[in-house]
């Protein structure tokens, strides 16, 4: 087992260092699709390579060993991970299992929560909803079918170009299922505590996809005025849950800069570029498994075969 089986450790590290930049440096579709897959990938190929770490320091017990029929002896000789490195990858490994479960809980819930919500706040009415809440609410809450939400004193205080960009943005929210990658970005940071600025980064990426989205409804400074006006008005209103998405969500003064400074750039060469790192983790993560299995294997060969004569031969 060579070196390979630390790697999806330096990508993990190597993603939480750049996601924030590529929230803001790639288009916001792909890079919502790549922080998602990427964060993913990370927390992935992190908890087997922490597994097949801990199963190299257990795989010298005599007592396993001699339940699962191989050689104690031959698999430590043969083992190049020294036990401090296995101990601390299984202490490691109990508590990101145990924090990957709990966010994996909680995004369940909150995605329940959400389509309770959706539920009851208008059964069998279409997809917009007008609330008479005191203040300003526009909201994205996903469900079957989601729902948004608006109050009627948003809807009074804009203009019909301003309500219609505000409209389309929460729309693109459900369209596209961010709530999903928000979601999936919380359970990956969960089992990988360096992108713990993943789920802040693809929250941006998602208003950001959102945000172009509306350029449908008008021009730039049109779009640009309505969101900003949106989310000062909307900030902190009700309700606030986990899988619901607002226009004030995150970043309100970075998104208005980059809808005024004009259509995302594209970069292929940068796109491609990523896209190709993220296949080293998994190609990593399977040479070690492979490693492994041969370690295993090899052990169990060399085991000391023990044969009991058949019943039939004894006189």
């Amino acid at each position: 087992m060579h070196y390979a089986v630390y790697f999806p450790l330096v990508f993990g590290a190597a993603l939480g260092l750049l996601g924030p930049a590529a929230a803001t440096r790639l288009p916001p579709r792909p890079a919502t699709w790549l922080l998602t897959v990427g964060g993913l990938v990370a927390a992935g190929t992190t908890l087997l390579v922490l597994a097949i770490l801990t199963a190299t320091l257990i795989g010298g017990h005599s007592l396993l060993a001699g339940h699962l029929h191989w050689s104690p002896d031959v698999f430590d000789r043969s083992n190049p991970v020294p036990a401090v490195v296995g101990a601390a990858a299984a202490l490691l490994l109990a508590v990101l299992a145990v924090r990957t479960a709990w966010a994996a809980v909680r995004s369940v819930v909150e995605l329940r929560q959400a389509h309770r919500l959706a539920r009851t706040l208008a059964p069998g009415d279409g997809e917009l909803v007008v609330v008479t809440e005191p203040g300003p609410v526009a909201l994205a809450v996903p469900g079957r079918p989601g729902r948004v939400v608006v109050s009627a004193e948003l809807l009074r205080t804009f203009d019909a170009a301003e309500r219609a960009v505000v409209l389309g943005h929460e729309r693109s929210h459900l369209r596209h299922r961010h709530h999903l990658h928000h979601l999936a970005a919380r359970v990956a940071a969960a089992a990988v505590p360096l992108l713990r600025g993943l789920p802040a980064a693809t929250s941006l990426a998602t208003e950001r996809w959102a945000d172009e989205d509306s350029t449908a409804q008008g021009p730039r400074p049109v779009v640009a005025r309505a969101l900003f006006e949106a989310a000062v008005r909307t900030r902190g209103a009700w309700p606030r849950r986990g899988a619901c998405l607002s226009v004030a969500s995150t970043d309100t003064d970075v998104r208005i800069r980059m809808m005024l400074a004009g259509p995302p750039r594209r970069r292929p060469l940068l796109l491609l570029t990523t896209v190709a790192l993220l296949t080293l983790p998994v190609l990593a993560g399977g040479e070690a498994l492979r490693d492994a299995h041969g370690l295993f294997r090899e052990a169990a060969l060399d085991a000391p075969m023990h044969s009991t004569p058949h019943p039939t031969s004894q006189r």
